[in-house]
């Protein structure tokens, strides 16, 4: 059951890093700010699940060689029908494999108290890096739309739809959600007495 239960998390995580690959190989329209958040969440989703994967679940080496391989290999599929060559993919695979190995083999020699506070300050820092930058977005755009443009351009119309009202409410609850988050994932890995969430 634990062997199922193992693969089941390894298929789930080899899918949604296909997901994120296949957007980053397929889509033309992303500016390259986008791209590197895209590369960004690509490497966090990899090391944060190897390493949750293999603390709980302390698999074999061999174990993890073949369960590492069967991710590369979902991921090597968003190439498929997202790239004329597959070099990219093919490479983005095997970067994938070396990463994920790296991470589940520390992960088995640390203490699993030790792999949680590592997830949760890397994971808590992505968020909060992430929350900085919606952070100062959306300053500009309120800055640009109610204040620079409105005194540079004559007869500039300010966004005062509701849409724009609810665009700009929307983005101020995901930066609360994001830092709510990353607070309490730094506060946990940083803690001086850290112990393991009841299951």
């Amino acid at each position: 059951m634990q062997i199922q239960k193992l693969w089941f998390y390894e298929v789930i995580t080899g899918i949604s890093l296909m997901g994120v690959a296949y957007v980053c190989l397929t889509n033309q329209m992303l500016l390259p700010f986008g791209k590197a958040m895209l590369v960004g969440f690509y490497l966090l989703i990899a090391v944060a699940t190897e390493a949750m994967i293999a603390s709980n679940f302390r698999p074999g080496k061999g174990l993890l060689v073949a369960l590492n391989i069967a991710v590369a290999a979902i991921v090597l599929l968003a190439g498929r029908s997202g790239t004329a060559s597959l070099k990219l993919p093919a490479l983005i695979a095997i970067v994938t494999l070396v990463l994920r190995l790296a991470v589940g083999a520390a992960s088995l020699r640390a203490s699993k108290v030790g792999v949680w506070r590592g997830v949760a300050a890397l994971v808590g820092g992505a968020f909060l890096l992430v929350s900085v930058i919606f952070t100062y977005n959306l300053c500009l755009s309120i800055y640009e739309n109610y204040f620079f443009y409105p005194r540079l351009k004559e007869g500039y119309i300010m966004p005062t739809r509701w849409q724009d009202s609810a665009w700009l409410l929307e983005l101020l609850c995901e930066i609360v959600v994001l830092l709510y988050f990353g607070y309490r994932l730094l506060k946990y890995a940083f803690r001086n007495k850290p112990t393991l969430a009841s299951t």
